[in-house]
């Protein structure tokens, strides 16, 4: 599974280097290199469990190369309609064709975090037990949120972050399960800051002030792996 993972991070990391440049930074006789978002685009990736483990049919997930962050699935037991998250941004993806009109709907939930989602946990069998809930046409909205939640914090945030990707592939290297708000060496209190994490970054060394756990301006750069494109310079 860890490296399932590695290979599909790299994947990602390729595919965005066809559709985003990089962001480049001088500091302390360094040069930085970091993979920007595109402005458009959708990727999607078939989740299936072990082979060795009780079958579970797999989800296909769709995800934003705006932000590498899930926007729905597709949902096998109501016969492959598509469930979206009521905030997805679906500019390009074809959604808005009157044609589409019956292969998808809306969630009836938006992304993002939620307290509920800190309480999750991450591992192979959350994962596979993530793919059974996503299955069953009993599950109510929640645990749809769950479930969604732990592929959140297993793809999108170990792209963005090295550090949450090194802990990840660790555990999942051990077979182990870890419970975020229990791990001692949680790194997922900076995931919903992503997007502040990417402006001070883009707005470079100079500009730097120290805070929300950063000191320099070397330590907040090396959090990083993937750099969210908006806004505009001008507006940072």
């Amino acid at each position: 599974m860890a490296r399932s993972l590695k290979k599909l991070i790299k994947d990602v990391m390729d595919l965005l280097a066809t559709n985003a440049p990089l962001l480049v930074i001088n500091h302390d006789n360094k040069t930085y290199r970091m993979q920007l978002t595109a402005e458009a685009g959708f990727f999607t990736v078939l989740v299936r469990p072990p082979a060795d483990w009780p079958a579970v049919a797999p989800v296909l997930m769709a995800f934003s190369l705006r932000d590498l962050y899930i926007v729905g699935y597709e949902d096998n037991a109501d016969e492959g309609v598509w469930k979206l998250y009521d905030d997805a941004y679906l500019v390009g993806s074809e959604a808005d064709d009157p044609a589409n009109a019956n292969a998808w709907q809306y969630l009836n939930f938006s992304g993002g975090y939620n307290q509920e989602m800190y309480g999750v946990s991450i591992g192979m069998p959350p994962m596979y037990y993530a793919l059974q809930t996503l299955n069953n046409p009993l599950a109510n909205d929640m645990a749809k949120r769950l479930a969604l939640g732990v592929y959140i914090m297993v793809l999108p945030e170990a792209c963005q972050f090295p550090p949450s990707k090194r802990h990840l592939v660790g555990h999942l290297r051990r077979y182990e399960t870890m419970i975020l708000i229990n791990d001692p060496n949680r790194f997922d209190i900076y995931f919903p800051d992503w997007s502040s994490i990417c402006k001070r970054v883009r707005k470079g060394p100079g500009r730097f002030i120290a805070g929300d756990g950063f000191a320099t301006y070397k330590l907040l750069i090396e959090v990083l792996l993937v750099v969210l494109s908006r806004p505009p310079d001008d507006e940072l």
